[in-house]
């Protein structure tokens, strides 16, 4: 998984858990791990570096289900938690990913390719998004 663990990443448990997740959004399995995803930020939210590192799990799962509005949402919010904490890379890559999806119908082409990369190769094309 990206990131870090300990200090400015997620603990060694959400890690884990977070590893599990990413391999079940890699299987195509995205309404499973919204819910677990809800689940877990439910449980962790008020530990920063795990609420931040879940919440771009979420943000990348809600980009699978064609979700945009809250992805970026949850982008933003795990930008500014990571940044917060010191975690420059783990923000600007949060902060880029809200940009991208919030301009997609500027730039369809880095969107298309932002959500096949996200999906791990499991979408072709984005959900609810013009062809």
């Amino acid at each position: 998984m990206e990131g870090t663990t300990g200090p400015n990443g997620p603990s060694p448990s959400v890690t884990l858990q977070l590893e599990s997740l990413l391999s079940m959004q890699r299987e195509g399995r995205y309404e499973d791990v919204q819910n677990r995803c809800k689940a877990l930020y439910e449980s962790e939210k008020h530990q920063m570096d795990n609420a931040a590192a879940i919440l771009k799990c979420w943000a990348n799962v809600l980009v699978c289900l064609g979700t945009y509005d809250v992805a970026i949402g949850h982008f933003k919010q795990a930008s500014e938690l990571f940044a917060n904490r010191g975690n420059n890379q783990e923000s600007w890559y949060c902060a880029d990913a809200a940009r991208t999806v919030q301009e997609r119908e500027s730039l369809p082409v880095e969107f298309v390719e932002f959500v096949r990369t996200t999906s791990g190769g499991t979408l072709d094309y984005p959900r609810n998004f013009p062809q």
